[in-house]
């Protein structure tokens, strides 16, 4: 609930906090997330991650590496958990999901469309059309 967490902004910066994750967005639209529990001296960035669907991440379009799977995994599952990402090397890939819609990503640039909530999503704009919940 909002009484769990608390909220800060400055100079373009924003930042949420709970007792468990630390969330941060940047003026140039760069983010970090950081679970405290698992980390609490903050040194892995899990904004991009693939490996924490419990998080319900739905990343934008514009986020950098959302398409790259690490060490060199072909096939995982969605961001949120409810379907599955594909990605040659973050070069090439495509995520068939519930909360995401269906995304292709190609040179890091991510096209898609979003069923559930419908919107267009278009790099460097991000998403065209129902809010995200």
């Amino acid at each position: 609930s909002i009484r769990d967490a608390a909220f800060s902004e400055h100079q373009g910066r924003a930042m949420v906090r709970t007792t468990r994750h630390k969330y941060a967005h940047y003026s140039d639209g760069s983010c970090e997330l950081y679970d405290l529990e698992a980390d609490p001296g903050e040194f892995t960035n899990l904004w991009a991650s693939t490996d924490h669907p419990e998080l319900k991440l739905d990343l934008p379009p514009t986020a950098i590496g959302k398409d790259y799977l690490p060490a060199g995994t072909i096939v995982a599952s969605a961001p949120s958990g409810s379907g599955v990402q594909l990605s040659l090397l973050g070069i090439v890939g495509i995520t068939l999901a519930q909360r995401e819609g269906v995304e292709i990503n190609l040179l890091g640039l991510g096209f898609g469309v979003d069923f559930l909530r419908p919107a267009l999503k278009l790099p460097g704009i991000g998403r065209i059309g129902m809010d995200r919940e």
